[in-house]
C-alpha cells in the first residue's frame, strides 16, 4: 500500500502518457471572457452625452435599433482593441458608446430607457457562451452594474426555478416578450453547446482508448473511456455530497478525469488541466487513509483533495451501476413496451439531470422500479422502492396509484418524472420536468 500511496497522483510519471484529449477550456466566444462593455455608471462621464441624438428619436424601437447599432460597433471596436495599432482608437470609439448608451439608460423619457435597456439585453443574449455558468455569470455582471435586479417573485428572465432576474424599469409587453424569447433561445442552445462538446469529448476518447464502463475499471484494465453518473450522498460527517456525471479513460493502471457536470466540475477542470491521476488499484480499498497519512508520503494538500474527489466520485458512480444492473435484472419490460401501456415492471430512468419546477436543485441518477398492473379494470402504477439518494423527493410516492389519463392520477414528482421519461422515450427529448 505504501508504494502505491507515494505515487497517487503524482505528476511525474505522466510522460508516459500518450495521446491525451485536450482538457483546456474553449476560447472565448463572441466576447465571452472580455472585459464587459458596459461599465459601472460610476465610471461614466454623463457631461458628453448626446442629448440631442437620443431626444430625436421618436419611438422605442427607434431607440432599440440606435442602441443597438452602437453595441454591434461597439463589439467591432473590441476586435480592433487586439491590434497594437488601432487599439487606441478602438478604445475611444468604445468610450463615446459607452456615454451614448449610459445616457439613453439613465433618460428622463421612460421610452428611451426602455429601449436601451431591451438593445442591452438583446445584445448579450445574441451572443454565444461555453457554458451556463457563464451565463449566469454574464447575469451576475449586469445585476452589479444595475442592469437587473434579482426577482423574488415571478421573474421576466429565468435561469431556474428560484433564480430569475427584471429589468430595473418596466418594459412594453412586446419588449418583454422578445427578451423573454431571446433568453430562453440562449439557454438552449448554450445547454446543447455543452452537451455537443461533452459527447465529442467522449466520443474522442474511446476512439483513442476504447469503451469500458464504469464498473470495468480496475489494476487489470489496460484501456479505455467512459462517463457515468454519481447519485447524490454524504459524506462521514453528514455533509451533501452533490450527484452529477464525470468522464474519465483509463491506461497504465492510472485513471485520469477529464470533465464532470454538478457541483464538481470545476474542481475536475482544474485537475484534468494538470493531468492528475489515480491509481486504479486504490478503488478496491474499502475507504483511503487518513489525510495525515496520505501527508507523510509527501503528498500536498491540493493531491490529497483531488484523491479524495475522484476516488469517491469513482466508488459512488461504481455502486451506482451496479444498483442499475441489479434493477435491469429485474424488469420484464423495456421502457418503449412500458410506454406503450403494457403490462409489467420496468426501470424507469432519466438520461439527463432532473430539474423540478418547484426547486433549484438538480436531481442525477433519476433511476427507480415501477410495475404497471391492472386490478379490478382499474391500471395502477406501483413503485416498489427508490434508492436512498431520491427518498427526499420522491419517497413519498412509494407505493400503488391509479394510472389516470397520461399519468394524471399519480402524485407528483412522480407524475412530472413519468412523463418526461415517456417523452425521452417517444420523442427523443431529454427528460426535463415539464408538469
Amino acid at each position: 500500500m505504501s508504494n502505491g500511496l507515494t505515487h497517487v497522483g503524482d505528476l511525474k510519471d505522466l510522460q508516459e502518457i500518450r495521446g491525451r484529449f485536450p482538457t483546456d477550456p474553449p476560447p472565448p466566444q463572441n466576447g465571452e471572457g472580455v472585459d464587459d462593455i458596459v461599465p459601472p455608471p460610476s465610471e461614466i462621464s454623463w457631461d458628453s452625452v448626446r442629448e440631442t441624438e437620443l431626444t430625436k428619436l421618436e419611438t422605442r424601437k427607434q431607440v432599440q435599433e440606435r442602441i443597438t447599432a452602437y453595441l454591434r460597433l461597439m463589439q467591432e471596436a473590441e476586435e480592433r482593441m487586439k491590434d497594437p495599432v488601432l487599439r487606441e482608437q478602438a478604445r475611444a470609439e468604445i468610450r463615446k458608446t459607452q456615454e451614448v448608451l449610459h445616457g439613453a439608460l439613465r433618460h428622463s423619457r421612460q421610452e428611451i430607457r426602455q429601449g436601451a435597456l431591451t438593445a442591452l439585453y438583446l445584445s448579450r443574449f445574441e451572443r454565444k457562451y461555453s457554458s451556463r455558468t457563464k451565463v449566469e455569470e454574464m447575469l451576475q455582471k449586469m445585476v452589479a452594474d444595475g442592469h437587473l435586479a434579482q426577482a423574488s417573485g415571478e421573474a421576466l428572465i429565468s435561469l431556474s426555478a428560484r433564480k430569475g432576474y427584471n429589468p430595473p424599469v418596466p418594459l412594453t409587453e412586446e419588449e418583454e416578450r422578445e427578451v423573454r424569447d431571446f433568453f430562453k433561445k440562449l439557454l438552449t442552445d448554450t445547454v446543447s453547446r455543452e452537451y455537443d462538446t461533452w459527447e465529442k469529448t467522449l466520443r474522442q476518447l474511446q476512439d483513442d482508448y476504447g469503451v469500458i464502463s464504469v464498473t470495468d475499471l480496475s489494476p487489470t484494465t489496460q484501456s479505455g473511456a467512459c462517463e457515468f453518473s454519481f447519485p447524490e450522498g454524504r459524506d462521514p460527517k453528514g455533509r451533501v455530497l452533490f450527484g452529477g456525471r464525470l468522464m474519465v479513460y483509463s491506461e497504465g493502471g492510472k485513471i485520469f478525469p477529464v470533465a464532470a457536470q454538478g457541483a464538481c466540475r470545476a474542481a475536475i477542470a482544474e485537475a484534468a488541466k494538470e493531468k492528475f491521476f489515480l491509481l486504479a488499484y486504490t478503488l478496491e480499498w474499502k475507504g483511503l487513509p487518513p489525510p495525515d497519512a496520505l501527508k507523510k508520503k509527501n503528498l500536498t494538500d491540493q493531491q490529497i483533495r483531488r484523491i479524495y474527489l475522484v476516488w469517491n466520485l469513482l466508488k459512488r458512480g461504481m455502486e451506482w451501476e451496479k444498483y442499475r444492473q441489479e434493477a435491469l435484472k429485474g424488469s420484464s419490460l423495456n421502457a418503449p413496451q412500458f410506454c406503450e401501456g403494457q403490462v409489467g415492471t420496468v426501470l424507469v430512468e432519466l438520461q439527463q439531470a432532473w430539474e423540478p419546477k418547484e426547486s433549484d436543485k438538480k436531481w442525477y441518477n433519476v433511476a427507480f422500479p415501477a410495475e404497471r398492473l391492472i386490478e379490478a379494470g382499474i391500471r395502477l402504477i406501483r413503485v416498489p422502492n427508490v434508492p436512498p439518494h431520491l427518498q427526499e423527493f420522491l419517497g413519498e410516492c412509494v407505493g400503488t396509484h391509479p394510472e389516470g389519463e397520461k399519468y394524471e392520477g399519480l402524485p407528483d414528482p412522480l407524475r412530472q418524472i413519468l412523463r418526461a421519461h415517456h417523452r425521452q422515450v417517444t420523442d427523443g427529448e431529454n427528460g426535463q420536468a415539464v408538469a
